[in-house]
C-alpha cells in the first residue's frame, strides 16, 4: 500500500511508510516538493506571455473552469477509444496532479508518466466507467472516492493509435494507494501552479506538429511528454483562459 501522507514539517506530500502487498519498495512513491515559484526545478514547453488577472485558484476554479466547455471528440474507427483520470488533490491549499509511470513489463509506453487510465472494454458503460476502473485496477483508487470536475477534448497517441478521452478528477488527501506493479511502477505528484506559472515556461523547439511546438515538462528529472503533456498543455489553458491563477 502507498499512503501519501503529510509531512508535518514541511507540509508536502511523501511516502512515510514502505509499500506492502507487492513487494514495493518506499521508492514506489516519490514526494512532491514544497512549491518554489521562483527556482528553475520545472519546466515546460507551453509559455503564457499575456497579462494575467490573478484568480484565487480553488477546486471551484476549475469547476468554473469547465462550466459551459463542449469537449472536442475524435471520432475514427481506426483509433482505439481509451480514458484517463487527471488526479487532483489539495493539501494545506496547494493543489497537486497525480501521475504514474509506467512499468517496464507492460506492452506500450514502457517506463512513461502519463495518467491512470487505459482501454475502453465492452463491459464499461461508457469511457468514464473505463477510467474509474483503470484507476481502481493500477492504483487502488475507488471510484466512490472520486468527483468528476470536467473533461478535457480528445487526444490521439500518435504511435499507438489510440484516442484519450481525459477526465478531470478530485480525490482525497491523505490516501492510500495500491500499486499494480505489473503496470506501475511508482506514483509522483505535482503542483498545479507550478504548470500554470509562465515565468518557468519555455519554449520546445525541437519537435513540432504542423508549426505548433510540442509540449514537454520536465519536473525534478521526471519528463512528461506526448499524449499526458498535450492533455496537460489544455488543462493548463483552460484554466488560464479565466485570468492568472495562484
Amino acid at each position: 500500500m502507498a499512503y501519501l501522507a503529510r509531512d508535518k514539517t514541511k507540509g508536502d506530500p511523501q511516502p512515510p511508510y514502505p509499500l506492502s502487498g507487492e513487494g514495493r519498495a518506499v521508492s514506489s512513491v516519490v514526494r512532491a516538493p514544497v512549491l518554489h515559484t521562483g527556482g528553475q526545478r520545472f519546466k515546460s514547453s507551453t509559455a503564457h506571455q499575456e497579462k494575467f488577472t490573478m484568480v484565487k485558484f480553488t477546486k471551484q476554479t476549475i469547476i468554473q473552469a469547465f462550466k459551459g466547455y463542449k469537449k472536442k471528440r475524435i471520432t475514427n474507427e481506426k483509433l482505439k477509444p481509451s480514458a484517463v483520470l487527471i488526479p487532483i488533490f489539495c493539501n494545506d491549499g496547494e493543489y497537486y496532479i497525480l501521475f504514474s509511470k509506467r512499468s517496464e513489463k507492460v506492452i506500450f509506453h514502457k517506463g512513461q508518466f502519463c495518467f491512470p487510465g487505459g482501454t475502453y472494454e465492452t463491459d464499461d458503460a461508457n469511457l468514464l466507467q473505463t477510467a474509474l476502473r483503470e484507476a481502481k485496477e493500477e492504483i487502488g483508487l475507488e471510484a466512490e472516492d472520486v468527483e468528476i470536475l470536467g473533461e478535457l477534448d480528445d487526444c490521439a497517441t500518435r504511435d499507438t493509435d489510440y484516442v484519450i478521452s481525459p477526465f478531470a478528477a478530485f480525490i482525497p488527501y491523505p490516501y492510500t494507494f495500491k500499486l499494480d506493479n505489473k503496470e506501475v511502477e511508482q506514483i509522483i505528484t505535482v503542483p498545479l501552479s507550478l504548470l500554470l506559472e509562465e515565468s518557468q515556461s519555455r519554449q520546445n523547439s525541437s519537435s513540432e506538429d504542423k508549426g505548433e511546438p510540442e509540449p514537454t515538462y520536465n519536473y525534478n528529472g521526471n519528463v512528461l511528454w506526448g499524449a499526458t503533456a498535450r492533455i496537460l498543455r489544455q488543462f493548463s489553458q483552460l484554466l488560464c483562459a479565466q485570468g492568472k491563477v495562484y
